[in-house]
């Protein structure tokens, strides 16, 4: 006898084709379109090396990828345009969809929340004007907190769950940056339940049979 066939982890495919680590999420997350309000105007588009983006004029929004909205915003040249679903009642409703799902099971919940959330609240020089000022900001912080440790806190009891004889986790309705914050965990704890179903194995083949 073997490993039980369901030591693993449940990922969609795409994941399970390609591991990346929290900071890598955090990266990918970057190239999310955002709009901005230019304070500038260019006759043509600005070329970069992956793409070219414009051109800008100051009297019109466009989309740019969140990495540059932030390094332009830094240097006071736009003004990003938060994204529709940055709004306390969308993130109240999240939190309580998660709630109601009950404790073993995760809520579908769009890569961006948490990703382009966490860059675009805890960048301090970001316009807290357009996120409805610092009390609005400081409650959508709180509330996306609120909504990444009630579902820390499923993966944390679903790891918990497991035993020698069953180690299957289904993580594939949590985001990439959920995945890559837990994998170390969890592989740890895969790893373990490995060590200990060879060590029942050999005690169990060790036991005098037919008694």
């Amino acid at each position: 006898m073997g490993y039980p066939q369901k030591f693993s982890l449940v990922y969609p495919m795409s994941q399970a084709l390609s591991f990346s680590s929290f900071e890598d999420e955090e990266f990918l997350a970057e190239e999310y379109s955002i709009s901005i309000q230019p304070y500038f105007s260019t006759g043509e588009p600005l070329r970069m090396i992956s793409s070219e983006y414009g051109p800008f004029d100051r009297r019109s929004p466009l989309n740019v990828p969140l990495w540059m909205a932030i390094h332009l915003e830094r240097h006071g040249k736009c003004i990003i345009i938060p994204p529709s679903w940055l709004r306390v009642d969308i993130l109240k409703a999240k939190i309580r969809e998660e709630r109601e799902n009950g404790p073993n099971m995760f809520a579908p919940l769009d890569e961006t929340i948490l990703q382009v959330g966490i860059i675009l609240l805890n960048r301090e020089y970001l316009t807290v004007e357009y996120l409805g000022g610092p009390s609005e900001r400081a409650l959508m912080s709180a509330l996306l907190l609120e909504l990444m440790l009630i579902r820390k806190a499923k993966a944390v009891d679903g790891l918990k769950q497991i035993d020698v004889t069953s180690a299957v986790i289904d993580i594939s309705k949590m985001t990439s940056i959920e995945r890559a914050s837990i994998r170390p965990q969890a592989s740890r704890m895969v790893d373990q339940l490995r060590i200990l179903w060879t060590l029942r194995e050999t005690v169990l083949g060790a036991e005098p049979r037919g008694m």
